[in-house]
């Protein structure tokens, strides 16, 4: 999809202005860069502000004064079982550390990449402010910044006595912390345009894939490949990652086919509209509006998690383009290449299984190694 994002879907066309990251600002606080670096480093800011709304915790610690004994700071702390993308967050940003983390009680090890310092969390409030899509991350970050804030108007305190009577002070008096924030309202809009979606997906979304024998038919077996993001609340924001990759499915679809040829085989493009209400409406097969028809789910687990599910070919051909686009940067990556496999060249791989007991033995391998990555790094379980 191009800027302009027009999204079809069915009959109706929506004509949304894309979301676009308010990074202009936030950029030249990084070293100098040149245009293609420029690129690539909004790219990455973009990659992790989804992470951040999928993994990120706006954390609060104690920051007592003599004053003010139940003060906070805010800090930012992500944790992760593996550390490669935590280190490249770090090396991206520049700021932050990375510490390996064992809970005695729990047992469980991983690790933390954590912001501090008053100065880093100014240029991450700056990244941030107007840019989140999640309505509970934007709630926390809204008293995150309040309590930043707090912190302002301690410093102008301080600066205006004779002396700081603790380290704590002395601490903050030395932060050059600005003027205090205002939040910025989001635009709440995403396309897939962005690598926004890729962040969250690392963090919160998975790919699988799985083989099954047929009982009836020994040379024939049940292929199930599918991509899912499970999320609390936020249905709404689930239906619109279903809706762009439903349109960017039509689009896809639509360019195998001549208008010549729509106009001969698709008799229900004119009653789309009317056959709305239908649960399950029939379409003709080659019809492009059949990518409509069964190809996505919504599903609600207790305590209101949501799931959605995209099952459907063009759908999942779809999300190889873009994650081919907006890579991952998590261990998700390796899973995602050998989904991304079975996704394009299923129909070559069946052939070559079927030819020999040694391609057979490959052809279940590659659907098995899928599962085995996640659970080898600890990944949502289907």
């Amino acid at each position: 999809m191009n800027k302009q994002n027009k999204a079809k879907i069915g009959s109706s066309e929506t004509t949304r202005e894309a979301f676009v990251f308010n990074l202009d600002q936030v950029l030249p606080s990084f070293t100098p860069l040149n245009g293609e670096e420029m690129e690539k480093k909004r790219i990455f800011l973009e990659w992790f502000i989804g992470f951040v709304e999928g993994d990120g915790s706006f954390a609060l610690r104690k920051f007592a004064t003599l004053k003010n004994p139940k003060n906070q700071r805010p800090s930012l702390e992500i944790n992760q079982k593996q550390p490669k993308a935590l280190y490249e967050i770090k090396k991206a940003l520049g700021f932050g550390r990375v510490i390996s983390v064992s809970e005695r009680k729990t047992g469980r090890n991983y690790y933390r990449y954590s912001v501090y310092k008053l100065s880093h969390i100014k240029q991450l409030i700056a990244l941030l402010n107007g840019n989140l899509l999640l309505d509970k991350t934007e709630k926390r970050f809204a008293n995150w910044v309040t309590v930043y804030n707090r912190l302002c108007d301690q410093r102008a305190e301080l600066s205006l006595q004779r002396a700081v009577e603790s380290r704590t002070e002395h601490y903050l008096l030395q932060q050059d912390l600005g003027e205090k924030i205002t939040l910025k309202q989001s635009a709440r809009e995403l396309d897939l345009n962005s690598a926004w979606l890729a962040g969250f997906t690392d963090a919160e979304g998975g790919f699988y894939a799985s083989l099954s024998a047929n009982k009836r038919n020994a040379t024939r077996f049940r292929e199930r490949l599918k991509f899912y993001i499970a999320q609390k609340g936020e249905q709404q924001l689930l239906q619109k990652i279903d809706a762009l990759v439903q349109a960017a499915s039509v689009e896809k679809l639509a360019a195998k086919f001549s208008p010549a040829d729509l106009e001969k085989t698709c008799v229900c493009a004119a009653s789309l509209d009317a056959e709305a209400g239908d649960a399950k409406p029939r379409y003709c097969e080659k019809c492009v509006h059949a990518v409509l028809c069964e190809s996505s789910h919504i599903g609600v687990r207790k305590d209101e998690i949501y799931r959605l599910e995209l099952t459907r070919r063009e759908n999942l051909e779809a999300l190889v383009d873009y994650f081919d686009r907006y890579p991952l940067l998590t261990k998700k990556r390796l899973m995602f290449i050998r989904w991304k496999r079975l996704v394009l060249r299923t129909h070559a791989i069946r052939k070559t299984a079927l030819e020999s007991q040694k391609g057979m033995r490959r052809y279940k391998k590659l659907y098995a190694s899928v599962g085995r990555i996640r659970e080898a790094y600890n990944m949502d379980q289907d």
